[in-house]
């Protein structure tokens, strides 16, 4: 289906192919109103405008994506949209935007007893410099 072909072409480098896969998928998901595929069609529009830099259309495909994937509710899905919004520059410029996201999600990969994210997440905290998800940030050291 073309959701699973997104991000394949996003690693390739096919971003227009890519862009046209997720909205056909969010197309499909509409009509069929099947929620999980529509929260995941957003969810990688915002991955190909973060990949064009167009920061606020990444911002409200991965805010959309999170809203459809909260009223499902799939805690696991929102965990790795957390780590995208996490990645968003604006996200990098605010300490506390930063730590909600990650602390969203290593809770929601806790829950899942998902190992292979729980570090996808540390990882990223420690790229973006936080220290912990209590208050503390490493670049204050």
């Amino acid at each position: 289906w073309d959701l699973a072909r997104v991000e394949l072409l996003l690693w390739a480098g096919r971003i227009a192919e890519a862009r046209a896969a997720a909205l056909r998928a969010l197309e499909v998901s509409r009509l069929t109103s099947f929620a999980w595929a529509r929260a995941a069609a957003e969810r990688e529009l915002g991955r190909v405008a973060m990949v064009l830099q167009d920061e606020p259309a990444a911002r409200n495909h991965l805010h959309a994506a999170l809203e459809l994937f909260r009223a499902i509710p799939a805690r696991f899905e929102m965990g790795r949209t957390h780590l995208d919004l996490a990645r968003l520059p604006e996200a990098h410029d605010a300490a506390v935007g930063r730590r909600r996201h990650l602390g969203e999600a290593l809770r929601a990969f806790r829950a899942a007893r998902a190992p292979r994210y729980l570090d996808r997440a540390e990882r990223l905290a420690m790229d973006l410099r936080v220290a912990d998800l209590t208050g503390d940030d490493a670049s204050r050291s």
